[in-house]
């Protein structure tokens, strides 16, 4: 599967964008965007720095604590990039296990989160999707599970012609990215599924896994969102 949409991306313009909430439980969800004030994008930009992202690589990690989620910060000034991992941030009946080294930090990192949340959630729009990345392997038949759907392929290319490349992380998983019309005419189709499940494709003679993921306006390509 794809990488998710990371939570919040701040954009150098100013710009919040981040999984739209009145879609967050979608089968693909949407977009949506804040733009920001300059008194609102340098206060986060402080919190940032605050937090030790624009100068290094870090890992924030909890001896002996396991199946915790962790949270992944990454900066990229153009010049410069690092990325932080912590796990278990916010969870507080993991507060006895944080060393004293990174109590500091973390504190910073859920300022910063917590932060950037509230302002999305004060005023964020819908914004449209320009690219839509597929993600798709061959399956062997229709599924066979009773929740999981059938649709049909809608476009005139074939799954088949998207594919450029296969994933590092998966040889059998091939992705391309659709644009313009052909991203309402995808999304049209799985708007109407309410089971959650995502469905079997099928082109032609052919049947498809087919995951589909919404392009952030960074995302050139699909080659990093396959980890």
């Amino acid at each position: 599967m794809p990488d998710p949409i990371p939570q919040l991306t701040l954009y150098g313009d100013g710009h919040l964008v981040g999984v739209d909430p009145a879609t967050a439980s979608a089968l693909v969800p949407g977009l949506a965007e804040r733009p920001l004030t300059e008194d609102e994008a340098q206060s986060l930009l402080h919190d940032a720095e605050a937090a030790c992202l624009l100068e290094r690589d870090a890992t924030l990690d909890l001896a002996g604590v396991h199946d915790v989620p962790g949270i992944s910060f990454e900066t990229d000034t153009g010049s410069v990039s690092h990325q932080t991992f912590v796990v278990g941030l916010g969870f507080t009946q993991m507060d006895a296990n944080v060393p004293d080294d990174q109590e500091g930090q973390r504190a910073a990192l859920l300022k910063l989160m917590d932060g950037g949340l509230e302002l999305f959630r004060d005023g964020a729009n819908p914004t449209r999707i320009e690219r839509l990345a597929v993600f798709y392997s061959q399956a062997d038949g229709p599924p066979t599970q009773s929740d999981r759907p059938t649709v049909r392929w809608p476009l005139e290319a074939p799954i088949a012609s998207l594919g450029q490349a296969p994933s590092e992380a998966d040889p059998n998983v091939r992705w391309g990215v659709v644009e313009g019309r052909d991203v309402g005419t995808l999304l049209a189709v799985v708007e109407g599924i309410s089971s959650g499940r995502n469905p079997g494709w099928q082109d032609g003679e052919g049947w498809y896994l087919v995951e589909l993921r919404p392009m952030l306006p960074d995302e050139e390509d699909c080659s990093a969102l396959l980890g």
